[in-house]
């Protein structure tokens, strides 16, 4: 319910359909460097390589994508 207050609105991260036509390279990238236009911030200089995967595999759990 909060994230309806932000603008421009966070990304649904339940949107299997979405999340399935990403590669998970591209979701690494958007934890990583940002995605300009958005909230999404670059949290490449805060965390590291791994703790960037596991965020890309419970992505992919938050929206059906893997077990």
């Amino acid at each position: 319910p909060e994230a309806l207050e932000h603008l421009p609105r966070p990304r649904n991260l339940t949107n299997s359909p979405y999340f399935a036509a990403l590669t998970d390279e591209r979701i690494l990238r958007a934890i990583l460097d940002g995605v300009p236009g958005t909230a999404m911030p670059a949290w490449r200089d805060t965390i590291g390589a791994d703790d960037a995967w596991a965020l890309v595999a419970q992505i992919r759990r938050l929206a059906g994508d893997r077990p």
